[in-house]
């Protein structure tokens, strides 16, 4: 796994904890800083991608075909998952949409679902990261637009072991919530050293 590595993990992980959520940097930002806590590695899905076919995340959606993006999104994914030592693994909403991948991550990983209402992802996605916004997004209506998504999703999340509730206050109140679920739940499996 890519990404911050600390030699003096405080524990060993039997399977990687992987975290999805709809908003990718508030869930980049959250897994990075569970894994540093801890002393974990540390990959995100998209950067393993970029960095496999040395271009950015945009590019390769516009560049390859959508069963070529799949098929490069289910590679990395599997080589993530597998990868020793375990540790925190992050991907965003559309890597679930899958069958495959969702396979894949409830076989072998842990999975935490961040929850968000649409109301807090449009206004997330308009308001502070309307760099990573998709287009439509800024261009819908309101969070209307994002009811059916957030079904959809929500749908596809019934496999996750762990929904953390993500509140308006940000990463830190999100991360205190999920390291204390996380410490009283026996199947994350944590090994203290």
């Amino acid at each position: 796994m890519d990404g911050y590595y600390d030699h003096h993990a405080l524990v060993t992980l039997e399977r990687p904890i992987a975290i999805t959520g709809s908003v990718h940097p508030e869930v980049r930002h959250l897994g990075y800083r569970l894994a540093a806590l801890y002393g974990l590695p540390y990959a995100d899905l998209q950067r393993a991608m970029e960095h496999r076919r040395g271009a950015s995340a945009a590019s390769l959606r516009s560049e390859l075909a959508p069963l070529a993006y799949s098929r490069l999104e289910q590679d990395s994914l599997r080589e993530l998952v597998r990868a020793r030592p375990r540790g925190v693994i992050t991907l965003p909403d559309r890597a679930i949409a899958m069958r495959a991948n969702r396979r894949e991550l409830a076989a072998h990983c842990f999975v935490v679902a961040l929850d968000y209402s649409a109301d807090q992802a449009y206004r997330k996605y308009r308001d502070i990261y309307p760099e990573s916004a998709p287009g439509w997004i800024l261009e819908a209506p309101g969070p209307v637009a994002l009811r059916s998504m957030y079904d959809q999703w929500n749908r596809r999340l019934r496999f996750a072991h762990l929904r953390v509730e993500m509140g308006d206050g940000g990463v830190q109140p999100a991360l205190q919530q999920l390291v204390a679920r996380l410490q009283s739940d026996e199947r994350t499996q944590f090994v203290a050293h």
